[in-house]
Formats: structure tokens, C-alpha cells, sequence
């Protein structure tokens, strides 16, 4: 019976994932059920300025489906009441997880394709944990740029030398690096390319990122000169596959505005510059969505009619048409309170 219930339930996602031209599948058993959902959110803003949210119910057997779409390998949020999990997903990805209500999320098993790719995750993130409380962050501005510090990375960075600090972050990196080669390593598990690209962006960019916010929020305490961000000038290797990993994301943002702080601006606007050094340093979808993030903040904050042409510009020539969202919301909430032609 209980066989012919999961069967049931995969008849029907199965059904939902054509309507929805979805191309993951998460199925799950959940032991001790109290709440009766679970809820799935995809956070795209980065895509197309949305989150999308997805819930199941628990039937009688214990089991949930949920078909999404991902165009990103990229984290989602797992959520089962006032707890939640993050897990690793790309397109054509299918997993299926496995907890006790009363130990969720610290003990959860996986299966499927996905199974190795979120079980080095959890490790990962046991091991290094992130503090989701954004009370515990503090924001330093550089320019027009903030830099999101935890409070504790923050009393390190203070304190803390320039040659400490770079030992302490490639003490850290050999510590992720030791991790993932025992797991990789291992013959019993299969990690699959999307995810060893993601995996080694999180240690690439949290490592640069750090080193970056460090010389350029401390360069007056620590009395810092050019040289110690010169591994700007190398460092930078974009890769598309690495757009769903909010540290890339991140260190690209505070790389571009790093850079334009330090040249000769010929427009108006802060934000233009910033748009054209992305538009002509950079390249393929990270290099649009980059322009569209600045350009969207600039049609927050400065007149949309004299922002007209560079809003054509991108329009015209972005070819990741998701991306045109994150900068039409903006203009079309501009344009509403644009002035207007007085009436003959």
C-alpha cells in the first residue's frame, strides 16, 4: 500500500513538472510528521528580481513532491516550520531527502542524483558555518559600495595584521580544500561537475572576497597600500556556471565598484560608470547581470529620463532575456512618478 501511495505521488509531480516545464524533482519522507508542509523557496533574484516558492503536503505515507525549475545550479531554502536546510540544486537534478522532524535539519539523508552533491554540503556548512542573523553583520561604506561584515570576521580584521590575516584565510582555505579532497576522493561518491565548480567558487570568492573587504575597509588601520590588492589584476575568472553563488556574485559587485573608485569618471552618473566598465570588462551572462544590478539601482536613485539611453542600451543588447525583469520593475515604478507633460 505504501508503495502504491509513493507511485501515486510521482504520477502526480510527474504531471506538474510537464505543466510547469519544470526540470527538478525533489521528493521526501519525513518521519513524525506534526505540520503536514514543507515549503521550497528559490531565491532568483538575480535572475529575474523574483523568489519563487514552492509548498507540498505531507499525505498519509509520510512522502512530498515538489517539480521546480532551475536555471542555475544555484542553494534553495528547504523549509519545515520555523526550521530549514539549505541544498544544492542544477537543472535536471532530482533528490530525494529523508528526516526526523525532531532532528531536521541537523540529520538528514539523501538520495538521488543530487545524494553526494548536498551530503558534502552539509558537512561543509557544519564545518563552516553561515550565521543567517543579519543583525549580526555590520556595513562599511566605500565609496557608494557596502561591504557586509560579520561582527565576528570584523573584530578578527581589526585586530589583526595584514600578513596574520592572509595566513589565517589560506589556514582556512587549506581546512575546505582537506575536506573536499576526502570526500572527492572517496569511490563510493559521485559529485557532479556542476557542483565541483560550485563548491570551488564558494572557497575561491568567500577567500578573495574576504581579502578584498580586508584591504579596502582597513587599508587606513592597517596603514595598506595598492600592493596588497594587487591579486585583483589575476584573480578575476568568470564563469557563468558560478553565477548561482551569491560569494561570486558578491566579490564581482565590490570588484567592479573597487575598480571604477579609482578611475577618471567622464558621465554624471556613478552608476553609468559603473554600468559601462561591466559592459566592456567583463563578459557573458555574469557581464549582463552586473550592468542590470547597477543600472537597476540607478533608476532607483537618479532620474529615469536621463537614464533613457543606457536603459535602451541594455535592452537592445542583454541576450539573457530573464535578466530584463530586474531592470524593467524598476523603470516602469520610476516612470510612474516621472513628471509629466502638462494637459493643453
Amino acid at each position: 500500500m505504501r508503495t502504491f501511495f509513493f507511485c501515486l505521488l510521482l504520477i502526480q509531480i510527474s504531471t506538474t513538472l510537464i505543466a510547469q516545464q519544470a526540470n527538478v524533482l525533489i521528493t521526501g519522507t519525513i518521519l513524525n510528521d506534526s505540520i503536514g508542509e514543507v515549503i521550497l523557496e528559490i531565491n532568483k533574484r538575480y535572475i529575474n528580481n523574483t523568489v519563487e516558492e514552492y509548498s507540498a503536503s505531507i499525505n498519509a505515507t509520510q512522502n512530498f513532491g515538489i517539480a521546480c525549475r532551475i536555471e542555475i545550479p544555484q542553494l534553495v531554502t528547504l523549509r519545515y516550520g520555523k526550521k530549514s536546510c539549505q541544498l544544492f540544486l542544477e537543472p535536471n537534478d532530482s533528490l530525494h531527502v529523508e528526516f526526523n522532524s525532531r532532528t531536521f535539519p541537523e540529520k538528514i539523508k539523501f538520495g538521488q542524483r543530487a545524494k553526494d552533491n548536498n551530503s558534502l554540503w552539509q558537512n561543509y556548512r557544519k564545518q563552516f558555518p553561515k550565521d543567517f542573523i543579519i543583525f549580526n553583520y555590520r556595513q562599511y561604506r566605500k565609496g557608494i559600495h557596502y561591504y557586509r561584515i560579520h561582527q565576528d570576521l570584523d573584530k578578527i580584521m581589526h585586530k589583526t595584521a595584514p600578513v596574520d590575516f592572509v595566513q589565517l584565510l589560506k589556514t582556512e582555505r587549506k581546512q575546505k580544500e582537506s575536506m573536499y579532497r576526502l570526500f572527492n576522493e572517496d569511490p563510493d561518491r559521485q559529485l557532479t561537475h556542476e557542483f565541483k565548480t560550485f563548491i570551488q567558487t564558494e572557497f575561491d570568492y568567500d577567500h578573495w572576497l574576504k581579502l578584498l573587504t580586508y584591504g579596502d575597509v582597513y587599508q587606513g588601520r592597517h596603514r595598506l597600500d595598492t600592493s596588497f590588492l594587487s591579486f585583483l589584476d589575476t584573480v578575476l575568472v568568470l564563469d557563468d556556471l558560478s553565477l548561482g553563488n551569491e560569494n561570486y556574485r558578491d566579490f564581482i559587485t565590490a570588484f567592479v565598484h573597487y575598480r571604477c573608485r579609482y578611475q577618471a569618471n567622464s558621465t554624471e552618473s556613478v552608476y553609468v560608470q559603473l554600468y559601462k566598465y561591466s559592459k566592456y570588462y567583463l563578459a557573458g551572462r555574469t557581464k549582463y547581470f552586473t550592468m542590470a544590478q547597477f543600472l537597476a539601482t540607478a533608476l532607483r536613485k537618479e532620474n529615469p529620463i536621463v537614464l533613457l539611453p543606457i536603459y535602451e542600451d541594455f535592452i537592445k543588447e542583454n541576450p539573457y532575456y530573464e535578466l530584463d525583469k530586474i531592470v524593467l520593475d524598476p523603470f516602469q515604478k520610476a516612470n510612474q512618478f516621472a513628471a509629466g507633460t502638462a494637459a493643453p
